[in-house]
């Protein structure tokens, strides 16, 4: 894994109509990841650690979405269209 949060080891995307994110997280640490909506509510979130794909709240509705994820004071945000 990674030795901390970089910019290149997290990703999100939509497939199968769900966003999936990709996160390399170093296996001792705890990465938080949060998804909002274009108005900024928080619509689903998770905690992840080492090499992990997992699906987000499957039951969005089509729109623009924005999933961050925060590890040692780094915050990465993707803007995903579903």
């Amino acid at each position: 894994g990674a030795a901390s949060l970089k910019d290149n080891s997290f990703n999100a995307f939509v497939r199968n109509n769900k966003i999936v994110v990709v996160a390399d997280i170093a296996s001792e640490k705890t990465a938080q990841i949060n998804e909002y909506n274009v108005n900024g509510m928080l619509v689903a979130s998770d905690k992840v650690t080492g090499s992990v794909e997992k699906t987000l709240n499957a039951n969005l509705a089509t729109g623009v979405y924005f999933v961050q994820i925060q590890n040692d004071g780094k915050l990465i945000t993707r803007k995903i269209v579903k």
